[in-house]
């Protein structure tokens, strides 16, 4: 995955010219007749290199989709479109992820989109859609770092989709049970087995989860590390077992809801094993392998042939963590592997990740808690493709294209991982396109 400079910072000099326009469609037919090599096989011949084009400007919000439409032979043939951000309380990400979502499902028939957040909450607030305001759907569902007023109008397209013959689902894939709508589940997971005694026992399983999680969180980690939390894991890893044996069920709804349960049981095995990991390396893969696990159940067993928007971390969704040295001052102290390294194993040229950067303004933390993020450094992944003349950059870096004029993705090159610490990486191993937002400022929390 290589691209040419980003021209000066001028938006006269941002075109899309004719050659890589047909590079781009030569490309979507190829991935159509097939996948491409993986990682690992021959570098190409020296006269090629991996490139793209020119950055595409593409506006924070409104109603013309002009400024999308060269997504239409891009995506040809992606079955996984997974837009990242390297922090999750920016305004301007969650407006324009919002933009390109309702593009996918309107215009390339992408009917899932699969949150970072609990798949029971994600999947309890997907059946209730016809029945809650836009906000309660957002609130009861995804992690509160995306409980903002930008995403309002992207669930209320969640759920008068519910209404139509086409419906949009929301779903989930992380293994953490963060947020409400708990009560109900040890009831659901008991309803999904058959025995009567070893419902009973699944009740009193998962409502002694539940328990132990509204704990504090060092007393939460000390239960889990004790040899009573790790034989909760072998009873979720028995469960999970259980409803893989049973026969499937006669309604696609009993079904989705039979793979939902098996799912959250395999969740908390995960994050049971996350929370007692005995290095930080560990603590990541532990609950990324799980994620990746999730989210191919999603995609081939809840919801089989249907194309998914994923939206999650740009650190989950990239393809190669472990060769990014980490920083250690700060978490993850050690490089470990994650979720997108799986997910592009198994679905090579099917799966296209686009990393969200922002060039300079503000940002909320987890916590809500606004700091700056400086004008990007000379050289930097943000500061090539920053242009004051637009909302934000595009640059597709997945294709080949004979005879490149500048190949800066192919070398290591520095990226803020939240907007303030910078780590170094090769861009081109990481993503299959880059968007660059050029001022940012913190996410509205909901009313």
């Amino acid at each position: 995955m290589r691209m040419l400079k980003c021209p000066a910072p001028c938006a006269e000099k941002v075109v899309w010219f004719l050659g890589c326009w047909l590079c781009a469609l030569a490309f979507s037919a190829c991935a159509a007749e097939g996948p491409v090599p993986s990682r690992g096989t021959p570098e190409p011949e020296a006269s090629e290199i991996r490139t793209a084009g020119q950055p595409r400007s593409i506006s924070l919000q409104g109603d013309d989709d002009s400024d999308l439409q060269f997504l239409v032979p891009l995506l040809q043939g992606k079955r996984i479109v997974q837009l990242g951000e390297n922090t999750h309380g920016i305004h301007e990400y969650n407006l324009i992820k919002s933009r390109i979502v309702r593009f996918l499902h309107e215009r390339l028939g992408f009917n899932v989109l699969a949150f970072e957040s609990s798949p029971y909450q994600c999947y309890l607030a997907d059946l209730r859609a016809s029945n809650l305001s836009a906000r309660s759907m957002l609130s009861s569902s995804v992690f509160g770092v995306w409980h903002t007023e930008a995403l309002v109008p992207l669930f209320e397209t969640l759920q008068d989709s519910h209404r139509s013959d086409r419906v949009f689902h929301l779903a989930g894939f992380d293994v953490q049970p963060i947020g409400p709508n708990k009560a109900g589940r040890p009831k659901f997971l008991a309803q999904q087995v058959r025995d009567a005694s070893y419902a009973e026992e699944v009740l009193a399983l998962d409502a002694q989860f539940l328990d132990v999680y509204s704990r504090s969180g060092s007393a939460r980690r000390s239960f889990f590390r004790s040899e009573e939390g790790q034989e909760m894991a072998y009873s979720y890893d028995r469960l999970a077992e259980h409803l893989s044996s049973l026969s499937e069920a006669a309604e696609p709804e009993a079904q989705r809801d039979r793979s939902i349960a098996r799912k959250t049981a395999r969740s908390m095995a995960w994050y049971i094993r996350q929370q007692s990991a005995p290095t930080t390396a560990d603590y990541v893969e532990r609950r990324d392998e799980g994620m990746a696990e999730n989210l191919i159940q999603l995609v081939e067993e809840l919801y089989p042939g249907e194309k998914v928007v994923v939206w999650g971390h740009n650190f989950h969704l990239r393809y190669d963590n472990l060769a990014i040295q980490p920083v250690q001052s700060m978490f993850p102290d050690e490089a470990a592997r994650t979720m997108g390294s799986w997910i592009h194993d198994r679905y090579g040229s099917e799966v296209y990740t686009v990393g969200l950067y922002a060039y300079q303004g503000q940002a909320a933390d987890n916590r809500g808690q606004v700091f700056e993020i400086s004008p990007a450094a000379e050289g930097s992944l943000e500061e090539r493709l920053f242009d004051p003349a637009v909302d934000a950059a595009f640059l597709d870096i997945s294709q080949t294209v004979p005879d490149g004029i500048e190949a800066w993705v192919q070398e290591p090159v520095r990226a803020r991982y939240d907007g303030r610490v910078e780590l170094e990486m090769v861009p081109a191993d990481q993503y299959d396109a880059i968007l660059v937002v050029g001022h940012a400022t913190p996410r509205t929390p909901l009313e």
